[in-house]
């Protein structure tokens, strides 16, 4: 059934009511989970009920008729929370803040459960997290319109699914969403911001989270093509391949940062591509013999590059592996690039 708000944010109220009410888990108060709860009912009141149910046992549900316009109202005995304390305890802290007010648009779905049926479904309630598969950023990138676009267009040999990436037929071989992801920003300027957020899981993610920022658009938009995406890929991969392909003696000392800062020297290599128009189908620019011929060679004279400006910057023999994730590195480093 669907209840006011209003009429059982008192459960949620006071340190004690989940022992009170035999929840599994008391309040979360601070955790990410307990500020989301509050965030969708401070934001968008009326979505808070849409999610999930609330699941009640009781010793015995009563009806008690209403006279005139009023609905009837359900007096419900000895109450036990089976799932939902934590948006109980986001319904009591919103009305506590702000006032009953704040309640006035949030509705919930509630269900009551008595008799025999009680101990089966707080069984089933407490057994729920083995059968749930949790989304992920990855997995909401399916409602990007510009993301479904590439879906469903052509990609010849490929298909694209951003749950996997560019995926090859028949044999199955894909490039995984989080390449896909990273080449795109190689090819991205006209600073390394956005090249050193998704250089890091933490990074790609935050950007995946909000399809509708300035970064994430600047990456997948409208006219987006899957030949861009394919020429962006390549780029990107051959660049990782030669860096890879150096001599180890070169990754000594300040040499560290082709090891921890690859898509740095890969963005800079890469640079030049950047004024060819990406995403034109119908370029009759040579790009696979273009990247062949230029991006290893560039590469190797960006790492040489950088690794000397890196001594420049940050001169002396105790380097930590964590200062060469430093974004204004990143920045001072290619600085003179940015500016030419």
């Amino acid at each position: 059934m669907d209840v006011a708000a209003a009429d059982i944010a008192s459960l949620g109220a006071g340190s004690d009511r989940a022992a009170a009410l035999g929840a599994c888990r008391g309040p979360l108060l601070g955790t990410e989970l307990a500020d989301a709860w509050e965030q969708l009912l401070r934001d968008r009141p009326e979505d808070f009920g849409a999610v999930g149910i609330i699941t009640l046992g009781a010793d015995a549900v009563r009806l008690l008729p209403a006279s005139g316009a009023f609905a009837d109202r359900v007096l419900i005995e000895g109450v036990e929370c089976i799932d939902g304390m934590q948006r109980l305890v986001a319904l009591a802290t919103a009305r506590a803040e702000h006032g009953p007010r704040a309640l006035n648009d949030v509705v919930v779905r509630l269900e009551v459960i008595c008799g025999a049926e009680r101990d089966r479904v707080r069984r089933l309630h407490d057994e729920a997290d083995q059968y749930v598969s949790h989304r992920t950023s990855q997995d909401r990138l399916i409602r990007c319109p510009s993301i479904r676009s590439l879906m469903q267009a052509n990609w010849e040999t490929w298909r694209f699914d951003p749950r996997r990436g560019m995926v090859r037929e028949p044999d199955g071989a894909d490039v995984p969403m989080a390449d896909v992801t990273r080449a795109l920003a190689c090819l991205t300027g006209p600073g390394p911001e956005l090249v050193h957020t998704v250089s890091s899981d933490e990074g790609l993610h935050t950007l995946w989270e909000d399809i509708s920022s300035p970064s994430y658009r600047s990456l997948f938009h409208s006219s987006m093509t899957p030949v861009g995406v394919a020429r962006a890929v390549e780029a990107w991969a051959t660049a990782q391949a030669t860096l890879k392909a150096l001599p180890k003696a070169r990754s000594q000392g300040h040499g560290h940062l082709i090891v921890y800062a690859p898509d740095l020297i890969c963005w800079t290599a890469c640079n030049f591509l950047r004024r060819f128009r990406l995403h034109a189908s119908a370029s009759r620019l040579p790009w696979a013999e273009i990247i062949a011929r230029e991006v290893p060679h560039r590469t190797r004279a960006a790492a040489e590059t950088l690794v000397r400006r890196f001594e420049s910057v940050r001169p002396g023999r105790h380097l930590y592996q964590s200062s060469l994730r430093e974004r204004s590195l990143w920045t001072a480093l290619v600085e003179p690039d940015v500016r030419a």
